[in-house]
């Protein structure tokens, strides 16, 4: 398992940062995420076998947010 931390930008409220846990949750390979519309902050723990930090990445921005390593 790999932990990464980076930032979501274009979150505007809590909805919006529980969309983005749902969606990184129902993912396969994603153990755990937390996201804070208010810190911009994400904490994404993951089975780098099965899913990678640039797959990760992807996902967001289909969302219509922006990732970015801290």
């Amino acid at each position: 398992m790999k932990t990464i931390e980076f930032t979501i930008e274009w979150m505007s409220c809590g909805g919006c940062a529980g969309w983005v846990v749902w969606r990184l949750q129902s993912t396969t390979g994603i153990k755990s995420a937390e996201v804070s519309h208010i810190t911009k902050k994400a904490q994404v723990q993951y089975d780098d076998t099965i899913i990678s930090e640039q797959d990760i990445f992807e996902i967001i921005k289909a969302m219509n947010y922006i990732p970015s390593e801290i």
